[in-house]
Formats: structure tokens, sequence, C-alpha cells
């Protein structure tokens, strides 16, 4: 039986045979970077608001880590994307795999494409919006997908 067939603890991550952890190094991203994204995509189907906690507490290590000259090595800066439409085929079948709101899936594509410090900021910038926001509206909580919002682009 192949890793992708079984979860320990849950289902959250079989609702998609292309997983967060077969997109992580299928991209070359980073611990952090994997980490951040890990949490922001499954935050409605297994902890809820803790792993958005969860998710910040992350990004906030990456920035300091950037802020002391960590550089970002993912195999999808070569293709630098501002809108999921320009995303790699694999973060596309990825991101549209996990039903995602449109907020998630911008946070995922700037968190494997930071160039700088600047990026980083902007990044935790637009997730505690979208972290307000889900704090905000209990129906954000229980599911529900929020609408659009606009996500200045790095």
């Amino acid at each position: 039986m192949a890793a992708n067939d079984t979860q320990v603890g849950g289902t959250h991550y079989q609702k998609s045979d292309y997983q967060h952890w077969d997109w992580v190094p299928d991209n070359r991203i980073g611990y952090l970077e994997g980490a951040f994204t890990k949490y922001l995509i499954r935050w409605r189907d297994k902890d809820g608001i803790k792993d958005l906690n969860k998710a910040r507490h992350f990004l906030i290590k990456l920035i300091e880590k950037a802020e002391g000259g960590y550089t970002n090595k993912s195999h999808m800066m070569s293709s630098y994307a501002i809108e999921v439409s320009h995303a790699s085929a694999s973060t596309h079948i990825f991101l549209e795999s996990h039903n995602l709101d449109v907020n998630q899936k911008m946070l995922c594509i700037f968190a494997a494409q930071w160039h700088s410090v600047d990026n980083l900021h902007f990044i935790l910038n637009s997730f505690e919006r979208y972290f307000r926001d889900c704090q905000l509206d209990p129906q954000l909580h229980l599911g529900a997908r929020p609408a659009a919002a606009p996500v200045d682009p790095i």
C-alpha cells in the first residue's frame, strides 16, 4: 500500500490524489513555506482557527529567517506567477483539487514564490486580513468559502 493511500489521524488530506506532501517537494518548496501552506489549506477540515494560528507562526518564523539571510530556493521561482491561472501545472492541479478559496490559493502561490522580506511582509499582511475575516465570520469557520477579496500582487 502506498503512503498516499492511508492517513494517520483523519481524512483531511485524502480529498485529492495530489496531496500537499507531494506538491511541496515537487516544487522544491522550503520547510517553513510548506508548513505555512499545510496549515492554511487544512484549517477548515482539521483544527479550525488553531491551524490558522499555526500557519501564522510558521510565516513569522520564515520572515525572521529571511531577515537573517535565508533565501527562497523553490522550483517555482523560475515561473513567477501572481495569478492562479499562470501558476505551474502541478500547482494549478494541487490548488484546484483542494477546494480552496481564492485567498488560500493566492497565499499558497505567494508563499512558494516570495523573493524578498518585503514580499513576506505583504504575505503576512494579506494573511492577517484573511485570518481576521475568518474569525469575524462564523460561516467561514464552519466551512463556507469566502467571496474573492482583492489581493494586491507582490
